[in-house]
């Protein structure tokens, strides 16, 4: 369903033997089109119980940012203002000696946004790594897992749907975020629900 943008390459191998990888584009940048777009109305789009499980693996450290929309966008986007309808997972953090190599998730709710880092420990470069966001709105929670740990979770608190406007994958020109991880991306997987058990 995603439409590559750009100069996307194929890695074969790169998450083993026979299994291949995305990465944006050959020549490295972070900026610009080369990624994925995902259009309107795909969900997570206009839900507020969803789940992002995304396989990747990190190749160089991101910024040293607390935020989802400063620190290098994997999937999602931001809309300017808090509390908005959006979220995002990105490579970053700024979470104790991790910083930089860390995931950093966060929507916006009703009356501000949640953000979640993973564990203040930096996250392997080089090395397959899983993470999950599990957003519940029917039940106010919002959680982060790494690598089947959980991170973090918000709880108490009411959900935005989220916009139904198009979602980028390792793709940052639409997404009103700097820039895009530079990584290898394995598998996306979008649930309509918060729990994937």
């Amino acid at each position: 369903i995603a439409t590559g943008s750009g100069a996307e390459v194929t890695t074969p191998n790169i998450f083993g033997n026979g299994n291949q990888g995305v990465k944006r584009n050959g020549a490295g940048s972070v900026t610009g089109p080369s990624g994925f777009v995902i259009p309107g109305g795909t969900p997570p789009g206009g839900l507020t119980n969803y789940t992002i499980a995304v396989v990747f693996k990190p190749t160089t450290a991101g910024p040293n940012n607390p935020n989802y929309y400063g620190s290098d966008l994997i999937f999602g986007y931001d809309i300017g203002g808090a509390g908005q309808a959006d979220f995002g997972m990105s490579w970053g953090g700024a979470n104790g000696s991790g910083a930089g190599q860390q995931i950093v998730v966060g929507i916006g709710r009703q009356g501000g946004d949640s953000q979640i880092q993973s564990l203040p420990n930096p996250l392997a470069l080089n090395v397959t790594h899983a993470a999950v966001m599990q957003v519940n709105g029917s039940a106010g929670t919002f959680a982060l897992y790494v690598d089947g740990i959980l991170c973090g979770q918000v709880t108490g608190i009411a959900m935005n749907a989220v916009s139904s406007q198009n979602i980028e994958l390792v793709q940052q020109d639409q997404s009103n975020i700097g820039q895009a991880f530079d990584g290898y991306i394995a598998e996306v997987e979008v649930y309509t629900n918060d729990n994937i058990n």
